[in-house]
């Protein structure tokens, strides 16, 4: 009789769970995750939804181009919306309040235009590379004063606010007079590289500011006017989206024309290799449109990107980065993990902060509505479809054909759902279906209730459920998935029991 083999697999964030485990699974090595959350240790689980933040949205259903946190020194926090006007609302409000001033702004068919926003000397600056450059102190939003140039980035640096992005001198950098944004001296500008590349990001990291192209990046150093020097940094890797850089702890992230990239002030790093196809499958014509967002309280990196020939953001890219490597200022592909997030049709992002919860991510649509993320079980009502793809598993013996007989399957109890479970054998184009009930009332009992072996079995967090195979082949793959609303699903680990054969037999 030939006995049964076991392997047992555990899901593990960077080797949390490997001493307990044969075999631990990063989410590095998974070949599909969908709606997938790695914050919590040692666990694949489902993403939570999101909620709509306002009971009404925007009236006139406007595509949202900014979401910013303005806080002023006495502590008062408005958070801002961009559209077609501008708004503020707090988090228990009902409706987002119209900013004074009588501001309207032009927003492109297919979300571009998008504000960007920064802090300075108590007050909210914006631009959206259309449209003059404006200021809101609280109370009144108005054109800032000194006719700045148009322009569709903005940064502080050293007591300055700088401006690129401009239509007619895309190449150009523009600064204001020390400490004074509303004075511009028409002399006070420096022109990038050879004058045929655009601007196309600008970044503070390690006090200097980064000035990005599409093909390179440039440093800026010094303290003022006479004293600023530019140099070369790279000629080789450049960022593609202005709204895509993140600033993380001690890196740069952002979108380029393979992928994504980060940077510590002196390397460039190539961090998305592992998700290349799905870069692939972006619509090549959007990525200067890419979005993204720093969600430091889950370390996350989220990205609003446009699949196939979408002409608006469909999906985001969730990176999940290991802390070791940003606050020791080298993020690599060694130090992330991707997820792709459906059902997210996101033009803009927003953090609000909090010194009471962890900081809250919003999200604005293409119909002026505000979503909370992160929050609850399903998106605003509607089911996460969510799907991981384990790496084929053959026992540690892949030239040794098997007959897989069950596997038993370790759940962290979060309520009553069911997961399907697919598998099939060396990589066949069909396979099986079968649906595990994950329900404390009903088919689970508490362990020394019942036979072990015959049912599932858990207590107050874990349920074992056991799943019959009728496969055979040298390696077996295995898909989970639950799409129900409300259902949400963490999984710990499993145990796959086969029989072996030698090799040639059947």
């Amino acid at each position: 009789m030939i006995r049964f083999q076991t392997a047992r697999y555990f899901f593990s964030d960077k080797g949390i769970q490997e001493k307990t485990s044969v075999f631990a699974i990063l989410p590095t090595e998974l070949q599909e995750a969908r709606n997938v959350h790695f914050y919590e240790n040692g666990a694949l689980t489902k993403r939570a939804g999101y909620k709509k933040r306002l009971t009404n949205d925007i009236s006139g259903t406007p595509i949202i181009t900014g979401l910013y946190e303005f806080i002023k020194r006495d502590g008062t926090k408005k958070f801002i919306t961009a559209c077609d006007k501008l708004y503020y609302n707090s988090q228990d409000d009902a409706s987002a309040t119209l900013i004074a001033g009588g501001l309207t702004f032009t927003v492109g068919s297919e979300g571009q235009n998008f504000m960007s926003f920064v802090n300075f000397n108590n007050k909210t600056i914006g631009t959206n590379g259309v449209e003059a450059v404006w200021q809101y102190d609280g109370t009144t939003a108005s054109a800032l004063a000194g006719s700045p140039p148009i322009a569709e980035q903005i940064a502080v640096f050293q007591n300055f606010v700088f401006l690129a992005g401009n239509s007619t001198y895309p190449y150009r950098l523009y600064f204001s007079n020390d400490g004074n944004e509303t004075t511009w001296t028409g002399t006070d500008y420096i022109d990038i590289g050879d004058l045929t590349a655009p601007i196309t990001g600008l970044a503070v990291l390690f006090n200097t500011l980064y000035i990005f192209t599409r093909k390179g990046i440039y440093s800026l150093r010094g303290y003022d006017r006479d004293t600023f020097i530019l140099d070369d940094i790279n000629s080789s890797v450049g960022c593609v989206a202005y709204k895509s850089i993140v600033k993380v702890d001690n890196n740069l992230v952002f979108w380029t024309d393979r992928g994504i990239y980060s940077f510590d002030g002196i390397q460039v790093h190539y961090i998305s290799e592992n998700i290349q196809l799905i870069i692939e499958g972006l619509n090549y014509t959007r990525t200067d449109k890419i979005v993204a967002e720093l969600y430091k309280a889950k370390n996350q990196i989220w990205f609003s990107v446009s699949t196939g020939s979408n002409s608006n953001h469909n999906e985001v890219i969730c990176m999940t980065y290991d802390t070791t490597g940003s606050e020791n200022s080298i993020i690599t592909k060694k130090e992330v993990a991707f997820a792709v997030y459906t059902n997210m049709e996101f033009n803009a992002f927003g953090l609000e902060t909090s010194s009471t919860e962890l900081d809250r991510l919003y999200a604005g649509n293409y119909a002026g509505r505000i979503t909370q993320q992160d929050s609850g079980n399903n998106d605003d009502g509607e089911g996460i479809d969510f799907r991981v793809k384990l790496p084929p598993i053959d026992m540690g013996a892949p030239e040794q054909f098997k007959r897989f007989r069950y596997m038993w399957i370790f759940n962290k109890q979060e309520g009553n759902y069911n997961l399907s479970i697919s598998y099939q054998t060396d990589f066949g184009l069909g396979g099986t279906t079968t649906n595990v009930s994950l329900s404390v009332a009903g088919s689970a009992s508490l362990w020394g209730t019942m036979i072990w072996g015959t049912d599932m079995w858990g207590g107050s967090s874990i349920i074992k459920s056991r799943v019959g195979f009728k496969a055979k082949g040298h390696i077996l793959e295995l898909i989970f998935t639950n799409s129900n609303a409300d259902q949400p699903v963490v999984i710990k680990g499993l145990s796959i029991m086969a029989q072996l054969k030698s090799t040639g037999r059947r």
